[in-house]
């Protein structure tokens, strides 16, 4: 709203002051100063000394050290004062917020950094399992449309069970899908299609055709 200009009650001088608000929050009171308006009549402030006993002399020289000013001038610099004293306490509030902004983005980007290191420990703990199953195969395929498949890891057992390496694999899945049987593939195929799409977990059944040509 502005700052609060007023004559003094005591002592004959107007004061200045103002409410300052930080993020429409009321956090202080800041008294501008005080001027000796051009008007007012020193007797009658020396008057006022007399009755609340302060020394003449000393009274007298302190009020000549007192800024003597128009009251609209001292309302305009009072209006400047208080425009700069809010600036600077919103400014001040917002570097807070963005302080406080940014130490949470840190919070969570360690949070993230400790899950990502986290999920590699487990997939790495995993892998190792996999690559240890010497009974059977374990993968991970992405399907990026509905008639392509791509490995994105197989286990070491593909050698064994596919006779092929685990980068040819993963280069070619046709050469693990084009080993189950002929008859198996439409059912095997649709089913795991229809997991993909719902992201499920799913569970089928297929001969295979080992690389000695036994299924």
């Amino acid at each position: 709203k502005g700052p609060i200009i007023q004559p003094c009650l005591s002592g004959g001088l107007w004061d200045g002051g103002a409410s300052i608000t930080v993020g429409g929050k009321h956090i202080a009171n800041w008294l501008i100063g005080q001027v000796k308006n051009e008007d007012i009549d020193d007797n009658k402030i020396l008057e006022y000394a007399k009755e609340i006993g302060a020394d003449e002399d000393e009274f007298k020289n302190a009020l000549g050290e007192v800024t003597v000013m128009s009251t609209e001038k001292f309302k305009k610099v009072a209006d400047i004062l208080y425009y700069f004293a809010n600036e600077i306490s919103n400014k001040a509030y917002q570097n807070i917020k963005q302080k406080h902004y940014i130490s949470e983005l840190q919070k969570k980007e360690k949070e993230i950094t400790e899950a990502i290191e986290s999920a590699e420990e487990s997939k790495k703990q995993l892998h190792l399992i996999a690559d240890n199953f010497v009974h059977g195969m374990l993968f991970q395929v992405a399907m990026p449309d509905e008639n392509k498949r791509k490995f994105n890891y197989v286990s070491d057992a593909v050698n064994k069970l596919y006779g092929c390496t685990i980068e040819e694999a993963l280069e070619n899945p046709d050469l693990i899908y084009g080993k189950i049987h002929p008859d198996d593939i439409p059912v095997f195929i649709e089913t795991e299609k229809e997991a993909l799409k719902k992201k499920s977990v799913f569970e089928t059944e297929a001969r295979v055709i080992n690389p000695d040509g036994t299924i």
